[in-house]
């Protein structure tokens, strides 16, 4: 599949829609210091804010900018919310080439607590595969959860490559 399937558009209104199914009502969309991110989204429960905060690129070749950007946004919000790339499907070998072999962006992404969604709007898919929302009534509506697991092959074969390079 083409990584340039859809386009930015196409994504965040697809993004945006699946977050209304999960509860999530739209921020008004305005700068977080030195960023305006794509989506930004809040759901209420009880006493409880959930907050989502996601940039959205149409290909594997933005996510750096995406990130920086995530991590702008972070550095005034802090902690609170949860910080989404939202990216159209994208082959496993460049995903695992961005995330371990040639860039190394890894364990950067986990230590900062960002996520990696993958959506395809044709096939009305969400999929989480780096990370996890604070808010667990995702797992209701992410389209296989069971991808998450990917994030643990990943973090054991960065683990292992580490190791290597070590001895």
């Amino acid at each position: 599949m083409s990584e340039r399937e859809f386009c930015v558009d196409e994504l965040k209104k697809f993004v945006e829609e699946f977050l209304g199914r999960v509860g999530y009502k739209l921020k008004e969309s305005r700068p977080i210091g030195f960023v305006k991110p794509d989506i930004h989204a809040i759901r209420k429960v009880n006493e409880r804010d959930y907050e989502i905060v996601a940039v959205v690129k149409e290909a594997l070749d933005g996510a750096v900018e995406g990130f920086r950007d995530l991590a702008a946004a972070r550095s005034f919000l802090k902690d609170a919310p949860d910080y989404v790339l939202v990216l159209p499907p994208v082959s496993e070998h460049g995903l695992i080439e961005f995330l371990i072999e040639k860039e190394e962006w890894y364990f950067d992404i986990k230590r900062q607590e960002f996520m990696i969604w993958l959506v395809n709007p044709k096939r009305g898919t969400t999929d989480c595969i780096i990370g996890w929302p604070k808010d667990n009534d995702f797992k209701a509506y992410f389209s296989n959860p069971e991808l998450a697991g990917f994030d643990s092959f990943i973090g054991q074969r960065a683990s292992r490559k580490i190791v290597e390079e070590e001895f």
